[in-house]
């Protein structure tokens, strides 16, 4: 007699669904040939990108990005209009300026990413470091867009107190827009074992640090939850809040602006779900750089400019997209209004600016080295 458990239908016919759903699966260990060279590396784990239904600006070239813009100096003098190959780029900027603030590339808003291509670039990375007697390898993909669109935000509301709360998302304008937007996402893996150690999410400048089982994994890649407009990089579907701006426990009144009528709660975040386009990168891995020198390194990491538009005003703020229940367009803008001038907790979206490419970054070297 066996003493092996059959294991019973309903779970072998989840099992098979599973995989013909392409593999997709949470995985409590992955790992890779510790033999591949990085270029090799970075195929091999190159990511899976799943965008949100409400997504309408998708990832762009490099060159398809500078080719389509002018390379300005802070003053808004041009320096370049439209430049055709790198070396104009750095050629320009390499003779007097040396700041990444003093120059950026001011990309023409036909050119923004509006049309999904799913066989645009993702760029990557490997470097190699030690950490507490461990040997690492790390792959680091970047996916460059012409556009970051306006925050998105949750908000809750009932028109009376003994009503339903309300749950509603929304992006309002002008918050967080800026032309041109980097994000990128990483794997670590152990150098020796080729066992994946860390998975590395990113969005608004804050690093999500993950174990591979609080990952889903198709084929042995890791899957990524791209945010609507924002497209920062997490592991699964919710809105993720950032910061909050009113909870119900909490009034402007004492501030001299009352919370609007009908509104309980007031977050800024990003939102991710599996509505929209679905991007595998496997194929499309352009390397900027190796440690290894199995791919030569990118002429575009000698560009220290940024990638769109500096200190964009964001401060006309609009009604949201689509409409708050129970809440007065007026009301939001009024409060948005308010929050600008007497209160810190916007500060940070009254203004937008284009990002500096990656090799620019604290990350290049190893999110956690």
């Amino acid at each position: 007699m066996s003493n092996t458990m059959p294991i019973p239908t309903r779970l072998s016919a989840a099992v098979l669904a599973l995989g013909l759903l392409g593999g997709a699966l949470p995985a409590a260990a992955v790992s890779v040939n510790p033999g591949l060279n990085d270029t090799q590396l970075a195929n091999a784990l190159a990511p899976v990108m799943q965008f949100a239904g409400g997504e309408t600006r998708f990832p762009i070239s490099i060159e398809s990005f500078y080719q389509h813009s002018v390379l300005k100096d802070k003053f808004g003098n041009i320096l370049k209009s439209y430049p055709k190959t790198v070396t104009e780029m750095t050629t320009v900027t390499g003779t007097n300026l040396g700041n990444k603030d003093d120059y950026y590339l001011d990309i023409d808003a036909s050119a923004d990413g509006a049309n999904y291509d799913g066989n645009a670039p993702i760029y990557a990375h490997v470097v190699k470091y030690s950490k507490n007697g461990v040997n690492y390898r790390e792959a680091q993909f970047a996916a460059l867009y012409g556009y970051n669109d306006c925050e998105m935000f949750r908000s809750h509301s009932k028109k009376f107190v003994w009503d339903k709360m309300s749950k509603y998302n929304f992006a309002w304008c002008n918050f967080g827009r800026h032309p041109g937007d980097w994000e990128h996402m990483s794997v670590r893996i152990n150098a020796a074992t080729g066992e994946v150690t860390d998975v590395y999410m990113n969005a608004h400048g804050k690093q999500q640090r993950l174990a591979p089982k609080d990952v889903t994994w198709v084929n042995n890649r890791p899957k990524v939850y791209v945010a609507q407009n924002s497209h920062g990089t997490h592991p699964g579907t919710e809105f993720y809040s950032s910061s909050t701006i009113i909870d119900s426990d909490w009034s402007w009144a004492s501030s001299g602006f009352a919370t609007p009528a009908g509104l309980y709660s007031l977050k800024v975040g990003d939102l991710t779900d599996n509505n929209g386009k679905t991007w595998d990168t496997s194929g499309k891995v352009r390397m900027l750089a190796t440690a290894d020198g199995s791919s030569p390194t990118n002429p575009i990491t000698e560009f220290p400019g940024r990638w769109g538009r500096i200190n964009v005003d964001n401060t006309n703020v609009q009604s949201p997209r689509g409409n708050v229940p129970h809440v007065k367009d007026g009301d939001m803008v009024g409060l948005a209004t308010f929050i600008f001038k007497a209160s810190p907790l916007l500060n940070d979206y009254k203004t937008g600016t284009g990002p500096s490419g990656p090799w620019q970054t604290g990350w290049w070297d190893g999110e956690d080295n």
